[in-house]
């Protein structure tokens, strides 16, 4: 026989050695193979039945198996159901619960009685791999017992649902779809392996997908431990998609299962013809490129296969061990890289491909002559995308050749700062690019002034995007100066929209507003109200004025806005999203929640068509969307987005990016209604830092962190530390919004709260009555500041001895709650501890208990018994009625939760530690 007849030989032995022997001749006649072969072929897998060598003691273990179990028979608590499917490692069937303590289905492998050590060392091992690998991606063992006759089993989880290439077949998943599915398994296969476990025959029918969604690896009974003695390739396995070195004996480690893996997703991305055979199908496994196939298949992204996910594929494949993938979690990583036009290791050494990746992912898109001008970070500016849309041919015919030279010469220089070998820094980030792009533009383009101006815009997009906004303004106010009385209106009013953005994010609100308003009369009377560039400037002044408050006005900017958005882009667009976003947050701040949800969840739908999960854009919807869950009262689910948030912001743009403060804030927001007030503390300081790093300490966005900052240390009872903070909010605010903003009055109101708590009650009485009238002219009733208002005043007049004033206070208060009918928890503890005050003050000893005892129930519910909130309660109607004082236990537990939580001088642990006691209090 020849040496070619050899290696078929060989091949074919590989494939059907490991199926059942009466499958043998069939699958051989089924390929076509001639009867010289095929009785070679036969006589080698009659000698060694069980194929690659398993070690002895298995081997007999497996030709021994029981007799299938009929239906209905029991093992122990289970009754069998019937045989799921009949492997190497043994029988495996479906079971059900039969005892009758609670309802199951799941999957028991069975194996004959075991009489060798080894073999209950084998036994013992697989239950114990099993046991380790928690993962929701991982079939879980659920118990494991012998019966009375010595016959060992395992009962593991029954995982219903669709082998994973069949699943994306029916689902008809789409290919950013099927790498995110994919990816699962990665970091599935990733968990098993930092648990030092190897899988060894992974294929697609060990991967299942549920209903939902989800994959879930089966059959880690074949796996073996990495590093042990018997770490070889002498197992069972599927041939099909087994390694060289698993083929060979050669000993196993995690790039086994990497190639295994590599294999799976070349099928998944390139998927042919299934074959009926399933795994067990002797066709060559795919190591070639994927896209090729693809492209024979007629698959409608195949040329997305090409470059990067051809190169990913090809490195988990790689015939040495060395050459692939160092882990599972890189391979997954570098799909990741591939959604985020990042350079994947196997490519990443090629200059060319790492500029144009930077260039692909770092650079708002911007026409020039036809030359696509991407620059700076990967976040697209959508101004300059509808600018393209709407003046592309109008451009295009006005452009010279000069400019277009100019562009590329411009972009070459300042992209020889992110090359390695050009002698800069390896490690060159997205701001150190940028801002050499920057200092390029300052001295170049003298000849190309509205190249320049366009290119300012540009960059000074870019850095408000990345939350650096004083650099940004510098660069829109050059691009302002070099703008000729000529300028096309289209251009002008993406300046104007460029120049709004920068003066909010510095806090100039009321100069953005001013510049958005001229954006939009000028719009309005220069442009056809279908064109999306109105759109620009309608959705910017409605965003800006939802930020000042005036809502009510946004919305029709907002809807109007969205229209032409739609029309123009589709639903399914930046633009559109962005819209959507503004319109939820203009219906939260009307205390349209459920509204709000369901702007921003169709946002989000959009934005994650167009951009991975941790782009920025998606990251401010989930911001807007936690706020939604803290004004509903669902504390944990918000503090626990806002935390993500800030780890991708810090990701995204830097530690010290004002994005960073933004959710810092947020984050810290919702430590503080949690209870949680040192890690609150920890939060705010650093956003703090941050706003006076990057906006200065006279900025609006400042002022409101240190108010935020001096409301805790005022939870916390260090009143003399908050009160110095709380001037100094009242003073920015004053000075920078003007002294009859909204910001103010809440300044006002603050102050005037803490003041009261001082026992300061004439110059807390000033700053209230203060907040209360401005309140009054900018907001209408029912409205839960103004409520929050009428209820600091009914305090101070009560403790003041002025009970017709404090009642007449107390009834618009009431009014209004019952009006508003708010859901936040917070918000109804704050009126009924309002309404135990006052009960205490007009000597009402039975209602202010009720009231008490209602505001601890409340607390305890939305909150929890380890809120501070919860054990001031407890312990202030202690303190104020100790006839009806709470239990010793909860007494005892409140004060520990105060002890831990408040500074030692804190007013009430002052009062308890005097043994305090009457109907007045100080309670932070």
């Amino acid at each position: 026989m020849s040496a070619l007849d050899w290696a078929e030989v060989r091949r074919l032995f590989d494939a059907i050695c490991d199926l059942p022997p009466e499958q043998w001749r069939g699958v051989l006649e089924a390929e076509g193979v001639n009867e010289a072969v095929a009785a070679e072929v036969l006589s080698l897998c009659d000698a060694q039945t069980r194929g690659i060598g398993l070690p002895q003691p298995v081997a007999e273990l497996l030709a021994n198996l029981d007799p299938e179990l009929a239906p209905g028979t029991r093992l122990g608590p289970w009754r069998i159901l019937g045989t799921l499917a009949e492997g190497g490692m043994g029988r495996v069937y479906l079971a059900e619960r039969a005892d009758g303590q609670y309802q199951l289905k799941v999957a028991i492998k069975r194996l004959r009685a075991l009489g060798q050590p080894d073999e209950n060392r084998m036994l013992e091992r697989e239950r114990q791999i099993l046991a380790d690998l928690a993962h929701p991606h991982i079939a879980r063992l659920l118990d494991g017992g012998t019966s009375p006759n010595g016959q060992p089993h395992l009962v593991m989880e029954y995982i219903e649902g669709e082998r994973i290439d069949r699943w994306c077949r029916a689902q008809a998943l789409d290919l950013p779809a099927r790498l995110r599915l994919f990816q699962q398994v990665c970091r599935a296969v990733a968990h098993a392996h930092r648990h030092l476990v190897l899988h060894c025959d992974l294929k697609p029918s060990n991967i299942l997908v549920r209903s939902d969604g989800s994959p879930v690896l089966l059959d880690f009974g074949i796996a073996r431990l990495a590093g042990s003695a018997d770490a070889q390739g002498q197992g069972y396995m599927t041939p099909r998609y087994a390694s060289p070195e698993q083929k060979r004996g050669d000993p196993l480690s995690a790039a086994t299962d990497i190639y295994s893996l590599g294999l799976i997703l070349s099928e998944l991305v390139a998927p042919g013809d299934e074959d009926p055979r399933g795994d067990s199908s002797t066709a060559t496994p795919p190591t070639q490129p994927p896209s090729g196939r693809a492209r024979r298949s007629g698959l409608p992204w195949a040329g997305r296969l090409r470059g990067d996910l051809d190169a990913i594929v090809m490195r988990a494949c790689a015939a040495e061990p060395e050459h692939r993938y160092a882990s599972a979690e890189a391979l997954a990583e570098d799909i990741e890289r591939y959604f985020e036009h990042r350079p994947v290791s196997p490519l990443a050494h090629r200059r060319g491909y790492r500029l144009r990746r930077l260039l692909q992912r770092r650079w708002p898109a911007f026409a020039v002559g036809g030359v696509l001008l991407t620059m700076a970070l990967g976040f697209t500016v959508s101004l300059q995308q509808q600018l393209q849309r709407a003046q592309a041919a109008e451009r295009a015919a006005r452009l010279e050749a000069e400019s277009n030279r100019e562009t590329v010469d411009f972009l070459l220089r300042v992209f020889e700062h992110a090359d390695p070998e050009a002698g800069e820094r390896a490690d060159t980030t997205a701001r150190d690019l940028i801002d050499a792009a920057r200092a390029e533009l300052e001295q170049s383009l003298d000849r190309q002034p509205r190249l320049k101006l366009r290119l300012a815009v540009t960059l000074g997009s870019v850095y408000e995007r990345i939350g650096l906004p004083a650099e940004s303004l510098a660069l829109l106010r050059m691009a302002e100066a070099l703008a000729p009385t000529d300028l096309e209106v289209t251009e002008r009013l993406l300046l104007m929209d460029a120049l709004a953005h920068a003066l909010n994010s510095l806090g100039q609100r009321a100069e953005a507003i001013r510049v958005a308003e001229a954006a939009s009369a000028l719009a309005r009377s220069r442009l056809p109200p279908e064109h999306p560039v109105l759109a620009n400037a309608l959705n910017m002044q409605g965003l800006l004025l939802d930020a000042e408050r005036r809502s009510a006005e946004a919305l029709p900017l907002l809807q109007q806005a969205l229209d032409i958005r739609l029309a123009a882009f589709g639903e399914h667009s930046i633009e559109t999203a962005a819209t959507l976003h503004n319109l939820g947050l203009a219906a939260r701040r009307l205390g349209r929640l459920d509204e709000a949800e369901a702007w921003l969840e169709r946002s989000l739908a959009a934005k994650r068509t167009l951009v991975p999960e941790g782009h920025p854009r998606v990251l401010t919807s989930l911001e807007a969307l936690a706020n939604v869950y803290r004004d509903r009262g669902e504390l944990a689910r918000a503090v626990e987005s806002f935390a993500r948030q800030r780890e991708l912001r810090v990701r995204a743009h830097g530690a010290d990016s004002v994005r960073v403060a933004s959710v810092s804030n947020e984050l810290a927001s919702g430590l503080h209604d949690l209870g949680r007030y040192a890690e609150a503390e920890l939060a705010y300081r650093e956003a703090l830092r941050i706003n006076l790093l990057r906006r200065g300490p006279d900025a609006p966005d400042t002022a409101v962190v240190i108010n935020n900052l001096a409301s805790l240390l005022e939870d916390r009872g260090d009143l003399e530390g908050a009160e110095p903070l709380l001037r100094d909010s009242l003073r920015i605010r004053s000075a920078a919004l003007g002294p009859e903003h909204l910001a103010t009055a809440r300044a006002h109101g603050n102050l005037g709260r803490l003041l009261m708590l001082r026992g300061q009650r004439d110059a807390a009485r000033i700053e209230i009555e203060r907040a209360l009238d401005l309140r009054g002219r900018a907001l209408a009733e029912p409205h839960a500041e103004l409520m929050g208002n009428r209820l600091l005043l009914a305090r101070l007049e009560a403790r003041s001895g002025n009970r017709a004033a404090a009642e007449r206070h107390f009834d618009s208060a009431r009014a209004q709650f019952e009006a508003l009918a708010p859901r936040d928890p917070l918000l109804r503890l704050r009126f009924l501890e309002s309404e135990a005050e006052l009960a205490l003050e007009f000597g009402d000893p039975a209602s202010a208990r009720a009231r008490f005892d209602a505001a601890i129930a409340l607390a305890r519910e939305a909150l929890s018994a380890e809120h501070p909130r919860w054990a001031g309660l407890v312990v202030r109607r202690a303190r104020a009625l100790p006839l009806e004082s709470a239990e010793p236990v909860e007494l005892e537990r409140a004060l520990q939760v105060l002890e831990s939580a408040l500074v030692s001088e804190a007013p009430l642990l002052r009062d308890v530690r005097r043994g305090a006691s009457g109907s007045g209090f100080d309670a932070p």
